[in-house]
């Protein structure tokens, strides 16, 4: 079965394999870099949005001063 992912009975030539159904390197490691910059930056984000709405809570009043 390897390579095929999704074998065509009618023209074998046409098969979806591993090699042309993946992206290329370059796509590859933009990918790689932008998620190595970007996902931190979220988690951070999101660590201290969950820090702010648990000191301040939904009904504080005047805690984003």
């Amino acid at each position: 079965m390897f390579p095929f992912i999704l074998p065509n009975s009618i023209d074998p030539q046409s098969s979806l394999t591993d090699w042309n159904a993946s992206s290329s390197y370059l796509t590859l490691l933009v990918m790689l870099i932008v998620t190595a910059i970007f996902l931190p930056l979220v988690l951070l984000y999101t660590a201290w949005a969950y820090k702010v709405s648990r000191w301040c809570g939904p009904s504080a009043r005047g805690c984003m001063n």
